[in-house]
């Protein structure tokens, strides 16, 4: 696709369509867990519920202009606020249980103002997840649990066997200076 302007940005609108009186609710969350994001310890949610359960969108705020995922090929994926679509309830069918929804849009744009990386790679890959419920979460593994008390478990037992080490010896060797008994030559 040929563009004429070298300050080229794109952007998708994510669509919630929503029970009246509920509306989605954006947050950005950190996790440990960078697998497939290299550096990225943030995930964004959305989440929506209604009279008939909830639904949630996820996504690493971060975009691809390779299809290798490293830090080098890295862009931003910024998100925008959550708006209504239409500023009105709108009915979906008289067929469809006769309830009322209303629509609100969130943006998520790529790339950041004037970057040209479009024009440069004329590639983007980005990926969320969309479901059902409540959304997955990242627990930490047990191997991580693991590597974290290693680093840290490790060093403190050195330094406090030492410590307890030196101070029996200091005490040991200032008990055996302090007798009542003379030294036999």
């Amino acid at each position: 696709m040929n563009v004429s302007t070298n300050s080229t940005r794109f952007a998708v609108e994510i669509n919630y369509i929503v029970d009246e009186g509920y509306k989605p609710d954006i947050t950005t969350e950190k996790n440990f867990d960078d697998e497939y994001t290299p550096a990225v310890f943030k995930t964004v949610y959305g989440k929506v519920g209604g009279k008939y359960g909830k639904a949630y969108s996820q996504w690493k705020p971060i975009a691809y202009t390779k299809a290798e995922l490293g830090r080098k090929y890295q862009t931003k994926a910024l998100e925008g606020g959550v708006e209504n679509v239409v500023n009105r309830s709108w009915n979906i069918g008289e067929v469809a249980m006769h309830e009322l929804y209303k629509i609100y849009g969130l943006n998520v744009s790529f790339g950041l103002a004037k970057d040209g990386f479009y024009q440069k790679h004329k590639y983007l890959i980005w990926t969320g997840i969309v479901g059902y419920g409540e959304p997955a979460t990242e627990p930490i593994s047990f191997l991580v649990i693991l590597m974290i008390s290693i680093g840290l478990g490790l060093p403190l037992g050195v330094i406090l066997f030492g410590g307890a080490c030196y101070q029996i010896r200091k005490r040991w060797k200032k008990s055996k200076l302090n007798t009542s008994y003379g030294i036999i030559n």
